[in-house]
C-alpha cells in the first residue's frame, strides 16, 4: 500500500483492492451455498415435524378409540 504525504491511512493499490475484491466475492459465494444449504435443510426440518405431527395424530387422535355400538349396551345392562 502507498502512503499519501496528507493522510495516515496508506493507499490501497489497484492489485490489493482487486485480491480484495476476488476474496469477497469467494466469501460471498460460501455464505450463499451455506445459506441455500440451511434452507433445504430447515425444510426438510419443517416437513419431518409435519410428518410426526400427522402420526401422532393419527396414532392418538380420536379416530383410534372407535367405540364399537355392540360395547355401548354392556353399561345399559347395570340399568335394568
Amino acid at each position: 500500500m502507498k502512503k499519501t504525504a496528507n493522510s495516515t491511512t496508506p493507499t490501497p493499490t489497484i492489485e490489493e483492492l482487486l485480491q480484495r475484491l476476488e476474496m469477497l466475492e469467494k466469501q460471498n459465494a460460501e455464505l450463499e451455498a451455506k445459506l441455500k444449504k440451511q434452507s433445504a435443510l430447515e425444510a426438510k426440518l419443517k416437513w419431518t415435524e409435519e410428518q410426526l405431527r400427522l402420526l401422532q395424530k393419527n396414532r392418538f387422535g380420536f379416530s383410534s378409540e372407535k367405540t364399537n355400538p355392540d360395547q355401548l349396551e354392556l353399561f345399559n345392562e347395570v340399568e335394568k
